[in-house]
């Protein structure tokens, strides 16, 4: 059920615009890390995005009037969740830096979702572009100081330098990556969307995150089949037979696009495995770095504790499964997987009719539809930066919707 005060007036969505401005500011500009990056404040980034949070929610709680919804509630209990496997484990090393995630989740959702008065969506596009764009320009910027000082690198080696303050090179990919389909789906100049495109490419060429670019390469494809579909479905002179013949050579130039892009990642990083002497296992396993060892290792770690999980710790050595579904059930167990789960079904429910109907809320569906593809592959979700991000994009969708509804209900109001 939810609860929310449509006389809320604007300072709702003046708070959520100053919040996503300072949250980014301090995601790239804020480190207590050494890096070949210099341009940057020297300090806890957690500390930072501790008092971000605190200042935010009390200037909405000193108004009296919160919305909260079953998403809301759902993240509250997840907060009581992953505090179960302090009970019974041993090793709590991390663990609260690593609760901040579990937190952030809950803060960036919460704060997004308060109602607004004002249109925000421009200013969100506005804001993040500006971002997107210097985190493009850190990563480039970083990458020629690299090559300067070193020389030409083995990729391993490159990306062991190439950090920013937000992270390093594959975790900067699954910032880019979203964002880039953002702007592709946001309501943007050509101009100024050709741009960020092109930036965002380029920086992920620059990072060779192989996750990043092979889902690239498979949504560029996608758009283009449907597309290509597209105009063959609506030309009536051509039958149907001649319409499945037509698609052959898209399908064929496919398979080869598949076949040397497969051989190009097992040359460039597995060091001369070869795709036709190498068994299916061995190929799935070098392109995923190792991945299947991982998650065999990890579900072990799981059957140990199935309802409530391990917990937020890790043994030193020991490696998360790069697969955001392993990680929630090694966690936190069924239990947090059933209301992570719950949650984005209910906040598929509540958007899925204004996919059509606006064009910001499409955006960010692709947003987080990225985000957890991504994550299917690497480390994204359940870490501070990418939590709050996708949490927060999240909500500012639930808030656009009853902002376009309490809109639409006003229009539609008898005089």
């Amino acid at each position: 059920m939810n609860i929310y005060h449509f006389e809320n007036n604007k300072c709702n969505g003046k708070l959520k615009l100053f919040f996503f401005f300072f949250l980014f500011f301090i995601i790239l500009f804020v480190s207590d890390k050494k890096m070949e990056y210099k341009l940057y404040v020297s300090f806890s980034s957690i500390n930072s995005l501790i008092f971000l949070f605190c200042v935010a929610i009390f200037l909405i709680l000193i108004k009296g009037k919160v919305y909260t919804d079953a998403i809301t509630y759902l993240l509250l209990l997840r907060l009581g969740v992953y505090l179960v496997p302090l009970l019974y484990i041993e090793n709590v090393e991390n663990y609260w830096g690593n609760y901040l995630a579990v937190i952030a989740s809950f803060v960036g959702y919460f704060i997004a979702t308060q109602t607004h008065k004002i249109e925000i969506s421009r200013i969100i596009n506005k804001i993040a572009s500006l971002y997107f764009i210097v985190l493009c320009i850190q990563v480039v910027y970083t990458y020629i100081q690299i090559i300067t000082k070193y020389g030409k690198l083995d990729v391993g080696i490159l990306k062991y330098y190439l950090v920013v303050p937000v992270g390093s090179s594959n975790y900067i990919a699954a910032i880019i990556l979203p964002f880039l389909v953002f702007f592709y789906m946001s309501n943007i100049s050509t101009f100024h969307k050709y741009i960020l495109i092109g930036l965002g490419l380029l920086t992920l060429v620059v990072i060779q995150s192989k996750n990043a670019i092979i889902i690239v390469i498979v949504l560029a494809a996608f758009s283009v089949i449907k597309k290509y579909l597209g105009s063959i479905r609506n030309r009536s002179n051509i039958n149907k037979h001649l319409k499945i013949i037509s698609f052959l050579p898209i399908f064929i130039f496919l398979l080869i696009v598949s076949y040397l892009g497969t051989e190009f990642f097992l040359n460039k990083w597995y060091m001369g495995m070869d795709l036709n002497n190498s068994s299916i296992y061995e190929i799935i396993n070098a392109l995923s770095s190792n991945r299947l060892e991982v998650y065999s290792n990890e579900f072990i770690r799981w059957n140990q504790h199935l309802f409530f999980g391990n917990g937020l710790s890790y043994s030193l050595g020991q490696m998360r499964s790069h697969n955001w579904i392993i990680d929630l059930l090694v966690q936190s167990g069924i239990f947090g997987f059933l209301i992570f789960i719950l949650a984005i079904f209910i906040w598929l429910k509540s958007i899925v009719g204004y996919l059509s109907k606006d064009n910001f809320i499409k955006s960010i569906f692709s947003l987080v539809l990225v985000i957890l593809i991504q994550g299917l592959g690497e480390v994204t979700l359940f870490t501070n930066t990418i939590d709050i991000l996708f949490w927060f994009m999240l909500g500012t969708s639930v808030s656009q919707k009853n902002y376009l509804k309490r809109n639409s209900e006003v229009v539609h109001e008898p005089k």
